[in-house]
């Protein structure tokens, strides 16, 4: 029982130590090795010089140089390895372009809101305190061309007082998509729901 034991065991560390002599044969610095089960990945495209990590020269509504080129870095980094949801991909880049010409003019106005009123966000609720204030006046007349005089006056101080809920900042935070999310989940239909996985095997 002893010597199957150790047959077993050296057999096991023979391949083992085959399996790694593999791994470390393999030269991760060749042409990259692609696995799409039903299209064609957005990564793919980018090796072929069909885009590039910044979709150069597809063209849409933006609200500034920085936003536009923030937002094409996000859209790519998220959809890196996902497939394209059309081919050939001519017509997914139509598409594609097609797409977000229709929905930037929406939030290309919310950037310009956001930009300009950034404490939307971060709306406190508020109240006012107020009081009058009441005194006499000495014996001064109002005009001159008239007899009357103020003897007392009335005037009014408020102050505004922000109040800040932690538990409603923090559900806000919780639930908030910055625009750049909004954009990237609204061209998720030009995406295959698949993630392309691969599985080496020897």
């Amino acid at each position: 029982m002893k010597a199957k034991t150790g047959i077993l065991f050296i057999v096991l560390n023979l391949c083992l130590n085959w399996v790694n002599n593999m791994v470390e044969d393999i030269d991760y610095t060749e042409e990259p090795d692609f696995h799409a089960v039903v299209s064609i990945q957005l990564c793919e495209l980018i090796d072929a010089d069909f885009c590039d990590d910044k979709l150069t020269g597809w063209e849409w509504d933006k609200y500034s140089d920085k936003q536009d080129l923030q937002l094409r870095k996000k859209i790519v980094n998220h959809y890196y390895f996902r497939e394209i949801s059309i081919t050939p991909p001519g017509i997914w880049k139509h598409e594609f372009i097609r797409k977000m010409n229709e929905i930037m003019p929406k939030y290309v106005r919310l950037y310009k809101l956001l930009d300009e009123s950034p404490e939307l966000f971060g709306a406190n609720s508020e109240y006012f305190k107020s009081r009058d204030i009441y005194s006499d006046f000495p014996q001064t007349q109002l005009s001159s061309e008239n007899a009357d005089y103020a003897t007392n006056g009335r005037d009014k101080e408020f102050q505004r007082i922000n109040q800040v809920d932690i538990i409603d900042v923090t559900k806000r935070i919780n639930d908030y998509n910055d625009i750049d999310l909004l954009i990237i989940n609204d061209m998720g239909s030009l995406f295959s729901c698949l993630f392309s996985v691969n599985l080496n095997s020897y």
